[in-house]
């Protein structure tokens, strides 16, 4: 209607404007909603744009009245994000919160003439930094929690107006690539035609993040990334300690992301039952038959960390577990070397690592895909594929590779493994 104007017949410019404020402005009015009081995540982000845009366009001389209001909602949902700007809900979460937040904020400043100071604040900017450090590997993307979807191609509308507003290169595809959406597709030609791309090559470096405990290297031959924090984070995946290995548009050891949501998914006595939100279906250990718990007091204590490698105590993720169980991840020229040290084990310890990609065995050795799998340890792994529904519905299989070792007197023990590229160069 803004943009068409009185090209538009009078009738239906009169049932637009009838229909949002009966459906939006007066029930924003005359109510109160959890998104906007209480909750602190993206949603918060998500339904106040939707509101205050509608008042922006169409409902300009009632928007003082709900200014203040609608700018605390924005505060809340950037009090869902760390303050070094990481998204514990995960990358797809971030799009889908901080795209909303930014087109709220565009149009304000192009309709008022104002300029928000809050786009100009240390956490916004860490927080745009995030949607570059987290991409990983071309199409790839931290996998962690619910937003393991790698959605770029279908929310890159958003995140052009991100790249815009900011100045920033978000290493999208390129320029008006497209891929099938539910949003209008005139708006996404729009948007996405309205820009150039750097195509910039991958950026080698380190990051960490010290809040979430979130490790990511780049080194020119491969990504890696491991993550400590707390198994009560928002969209949790108990998941302490996971790590994954990209290369060359694959991700050989994954964390799967992101499940089918259903009611149970959200229920927090079924929640962890299902497969892609339990550490089963990470690459984590099973200490003693039991994997970790949810909780905020399950977590890791990072014990050191420098520009190649990070070092967990990831003991507290279980209960009753290990009394110490220490990882030490670290990152070489041509693989990821995985360490372990445990103390106080009961029985046995079952190291497991997940990928999206079959496993093969060959002479003793196992291999996914140009990568070697090596081990201290003598045992041969146990290969399994496990089914389980993903975000879309359909079935999808992740393969988990355990080695299992068990209790030797009262000696604690130590393991390494390698996870070396064995491509002929």
């Amino acid at each position: 209607s803004y943009v068409m104007g009185e090209r538009l017949s009078e009738e239906i410019r009169k049932r637009i404007y009838t229909s949002i404020e009966n459906k939006i402005i007066k029930i924003y009015e005359n109510n109160s909603f959890i998104w906007d009081t209480t909750r602190r995540n993206n949603w918060d982000a998500v339904c106040a744009s939707g509101v205050g845009i509608s008042y922006l366009y169409l409902f300009p001389e009632r928007f003082p009245r709900v200014k203040d209001r609608l700018f605390k909602t924005f505060d809340l949902y950037l009090e869902s994000l760390d303050k070094d700007g990481y998204c514990t809900e995960g990358y797809s979460y971030w799009v889908y919160g901080f795209s909303f937040f930014c087109l709220f904020y565009d149009v304000y400043e192009q309709l008022t003439g104002e300029h928000a100071a809050v786009l100009d604040s240390e956490l916004v900017k860490n927080i745009v930094l995030y949607g570059q450090y987290a991409k990983i590997d071309k199409d790839f993307c931290l996998p962690y929690a619910d937003g393991g979807r790698n959605n770029t191609k279908d929310n890159s509308d958003v995140l052009c107006t991100i790249e815009r507003m900011f100045d920033v290169d978000l290493n999208l595809k390129e320029k008006g690539y497209l891929s099938p959406s539910s949003r209008p597709l005139g708006y996404r030609v729009l948007v996405t035609l309205d820009r150039s791309h750097s195509q910039k090559k991958e950026s080698v470096g380190t990051v960490f993040y010290n809040i979430s405990q979130v490790f990511i290297r780049r080194n020119g031959n491969y990504a890696f990334t491991v993550k400590g924090g707390h198994n009560d984070e928002c969209h949790n995946h108990n998941d302490v300690g996971t790590f994954a290995i990209f290369k060359d548009g694959k991700q050989y050891i994954a964390d799967i992301g992101v499940g089918e949501y259903t009611a149970y998914y959200f229920k927090k006595e079924y929640r962890y039952g299902i497969f892609p939100c339990s550490s089963l279906s990470h690459s984590v250990p099973i200490v003693d038959g039991k994997a970790q718990e949810c909780g905020e007091e399950y977590r890791a204590t990072v014990l050191s960390q420098d520009e190649t490698s990070v070092t967990y105590d990831i003991a507290k993720a279980y209960k009753d577990g290990a009394e110490k169980l220490i990882v030490k991840y670290r990152a070489e020229q041509d693989g990821v070397a995985v360490s372990y040290n445990c103390e106080g084990i009961n029985e046995k310890i079952v190291f497991r690592f997940a990928s999206f990609i079959q496993p093969q065995v060959k002479d003793n050795k196992v291999y996914i895909d140009d990568m070697e799998i090596t081990t201290d340890l003598t045992v041969c792994p146990v290969i399994k594929a496990n089914e389980y529904s993903d975000y879309s519905g359909n079935t999808a299989i992740a393969y988990t590779i355990d080695y299992e070792a068990k209790k030797s007197g009262s000696v604690d023990a130590k393991f390494k493994f390698e996870f070396q590229d064995k491509e002929e160069k």
